[in-house]
């Protein structure tokens, strides 16, 4: 019987439960069935990337410093521009130069 390797770069903790650790490509099925298990109240999903659930007293921190926060928003305020009816928090917003279509 073979097992398939790892790399730990690949590997993720369960932020409902440390002692989890889950590749990434299980991760966001995990992540479902721990928060029902776990209730999740405790947590919030961050609006940048659904993997990074986030204790509720640390969740103001974590958007000011989300990694994801430089890539999605430019993109959701482009998309916003354009008609497509994304929401975007003026809060977060900001002005990109665009060409004149």
């Amino acid at each position: 019987m073979s097992h398939a390797t790892v790399d730990r770069e690949e590997l993720m903790q369960c932020p409902y439960d440390p002692r989890h650790i889950i590749s990434q490509m299980r991760f966001p099925y995990h992540l479902i069935k721990c928060r029902k298990k776990h209730g999740g109240k405790e947590h919030q999903q961050c609006p940048y990337d659904a993997k990074h659930v986030i204790l509720k007293t640390e969740f103001e921190d974590h958007i000011k410093t989300c990694d994801k926060k430089a890539i999605i928003e430019p993109q959701l305020v482009l998309d916003n521009r354009r008609g497509d009816n994304l929401l975007v928090p003026s809060s977060n917003a900001r002005e990109i130069e665009t060409d004149p279509v």
